[in-house]
């Protein structure tokens, strides 16, 4: 039995879990139950919409990936989420010049900043957070295997 996106997503991984909740509080996309109502997300939006939320979603999962990879093939782990969010604004940014309308790379442009203004919001120090607070469980040279 296959088990849905939406819970690998959410329970396997706390840093997925953690951009995910961001998204969906800033733009109110979330995994849904398969990867092809993933990328379907934005059909009542109507077409130019969608397109821009595959974008969206299609930088997520890049990223993600290779956060991933770090983790299991170099062994870096990342000590905090919100740089992986930062990194998808980044990579969005990156992305947005290929729209090809400008209204596109504005909407774009304007997700990223919404995601940075959330994720900030977060790990505010009005909450008690410090620069040099570590924002995940482990430590760098905790045993991966």
């Amino acid at each position: 039995m296959r088990r849905p996106i939406a819970k690998i997503a959410k329970s396997r991984c706390p840093v997925a879990h953690f951009i995910w909740c961001v998204i969906e509080c800033a733009l109110g996309v979330r995994p849904n139950k398969n990867i092809g109502s993933m990328f379907g997300q934005g059909n009542f939006l109507g077409n130019n919409t969608k397109n821009l939320v595959l974008v969206g979603v299609a930088a997520v999962l890049w990223i993600l990936w290779k956060a991933r990879n770090r983790a299991c093939f170099d062994r870096i782990l990342p000590t905090d989420p919100t740089e992986l969010i930062f990194t998808i604004c980044f990579t969005l940014g990156s992305w947005s010049i290929l729209q090809i309308k400008e209204a596109d790379r504005e909407k774009v442009l304007w997700g990223a900043q919404l995601l940075k203004q959330i994720a900030n919001g977060v790990f505010h120090s009005r909450f008690g957070w410090r620069g040099a607070n570590r924002r995940l469980g482990w430590r760098p040279d905790d045993d991966l295997g």
